[in-house]
């Protein structure tokens, strides 16, 4: 558990099973988002409120375990200083024995040249990976 608490990225496990939420963010979480874990941990909807708009439907995929494909997916998270943060999201989903996902485990990374993305490039990354 010394590991992630010295990581300097982003780690977190989000319990999808009710009741929703989170049961560990990683302490990065206060330099990428602005916001500390326990606010995270007191409001299970918190990632979700400070994704942007146009990519929640790709969050809310990954949490009722959609393609595993698209668990690779960029996001826009919005800083507490109102800045906008791109990162890529890897997860990965926990099931239980009936294959229903029950958690979410996932490694955000930012994306440092996130400006020079073109819209659309989750779509177009998903249907290139879909291809192999």
């Amino acid at each position: 558990m010394r590991l992630t608490k010295n990581a300097q990225d982003l780690i977190f496990r989000y319990e999808v099973t009710p009741p929703p939420g989170f049961t560990y963010m990683g302490p990065a979480t206060t330099i990428i988002t602005g916001r500390t874990p326990d606010e995270f941990y007191t409001d299970p909807d918190l990632l979700l409120k400070i994704t942007h708009p146009d990519d929640q439907q790709l969050l809310l995929d990954i949490e009722q375990g959609g393609d595993v494909k698209k668990h690779l997916v960029e996001l826009r998270w919005m800083h507490k200083n109102g800045s906008l943060v791109w990162v890529e999201l890897r997860s990965v989903p926990i099931v239980d024995s009936k294959g229903r996902v029950i958690a979410i485990e996932a490694l955000p990374a930012i994306l440092p040249n996130a400006s020079t993305l073109k819209p659309g490039f989750n779509k177009a990354k998903n249907s290139r990976r879909s291809c192999r």
